[in-house]
């Protein structure tokens, strides 16, 4: 076909140059959506694999901890530490705020990280009224009051590091590097009451009885 029979052709067929132009416009862009969506999947579910194998990895160090420091009868002391701000060690900056390195006792571990009890071993005392939900503290004579630890969620995402060796500043208890970038800027997820439940040859778990943030204020015996 000759050069100048093209152009007749396509002047008298130029609407259906246009419908095809459009059509394989979209049908490139239906192909780059598809592809940019499998590469967006594909990197999430990279991402949840890798997550997953550090929360394992946490999983075990710290069950292994538990573990050990149960059959010897060891010290559960650990340090936390801020990740962000380690230059802040062990003379810390006097800002307001949560400290960037404070002790706690190690409770446990949950689904999802460590339990922290943010008390030393301290106990409340709190009961439920009405359908369960409603819950007050209490005095510790009162016989329907259920014995708590205010416990703090650390999730196994927040921990950047541990040292195990500790150093001289803090008796050389184990040091856990955290991100304190939760909404208060605290490493915890949240803050719960939970009830001592003891085991056989093994070292008690902790349930969750209460968000510290459900409980009422008002104080009833």
């Amino acid at each position: 076909m000759e050069f100048g029979s093209i152009i007749n052709w396509a002047n008298k067929n130029s609407g259906l140059i246009a419908l095809a132009v459009f059509l394989l416009t979209l049908i490139v862009a239906a192909i780059d959506f598809i592809w940019k969506a499998m590469q967006s999947k594909n990197a999430k579910l990279c991402g949840r694999r890798e997550q997953l194998e550090k929360n394992e990895k946490w999983r075990k160090i710290f069950s292994n901890h538990l573990a050990e420091t149960h059959a010897k009868g060891l010290s559960r002391d650990i340090v936390i530490r801020d990740f962000g701000r380690i230059d802040q060690y062990p003379k810390a900056k006097t800002d307001r705020g949560i400290s960037p390195s404070f002790k706690v006792w190690l409770a446990g571990t949950y689904h999802n990280g460590v339990l922290v009890h943010l008390g030393m071993m301290e106990i409340t005392h709190i009961k439920a009224v009405e359908d369960n939900t409603n819950w007050y503290y209490c005095d510790s004579k009162d016989p329907s009051g259920m014995k708590v630890h205010l416990l703090g969620k650390i999730p196994y995402d927040r921990i950047e590091a541990v040292n195990w060796q500790g150093d001289e500043w803090n008796n050389y208890d184990p040091q856990v590097f955290c991100r304190f970038d939760s909404g208060s800027k605290e490493p915890y997820d949240e803050l719960v009451y939970c009830e001592s439940i003891e085991r056989p040859d093994l070292w008690p778990y902790y349930r969750e009885v209460v968000r510290l943030q459900d409980m009422r204020n008002e104080r009833v015996c």
